[in-house]
């Protein structure tokens, strides 16, 4: 394992006192673990979405994790102008990459993505599966 993403409200909130209050800290004290992704505050499902479409499109185009989370920002930032700081990383790769995709697809700008009919989404889910 590589990663995780604990896309669920108040995973990164830090609970002074509490030694079990923060799940994301938690798991990078194991040790063996590379990169954390948590959010910080609660978090509508709208941005937790457009944050889930940018961020694995990054990592699918082979970036490295800490671009992915500021590509993701970006396209949470298209919809809602307070929730992009949301999400945080606890990461200890030096050069961010953790995964080696061999093959390289161009990303979509959100602008881009929003305009993907739903045929396209189908298609591309499809290919995927």
């Amino acid at each position: 394992m590589r990663l995780i993403v604990l896309n669920c409200c108040e995973s990164a909130r830090i609970n002074v006192g509490d030694r079990f209050g923060n799940p994301a800290i938690g798991l990078m004290k194991t040790g063996w673990l590379p990169a954390v992704v948590a959010m910080q505050f609660p978090i509508t499902d709208g941005a937790a979405i457009s944050m889930s479409e940018g961020f694995y499109a990054a990592l699918a185009g082979n970036r490295p994790i800490d671009d992915a989370l500021t590509l993701a920002r970006k396209f949470i930032q298209e919809k809602s102008r307070v929730e992009w700081g949301i999400p945080v990383l606890y990461m200890r790769s030096s050069d961010g990459r953790i995964f080696d995709v061999e093959a390289q697809q161009p990303l979509a700008t959100p602008a881009e993505a929003a305009r993907l009919s739903k045929e396209m989404l189908q298609q591309r889910r499809d290919a995927f599966m």
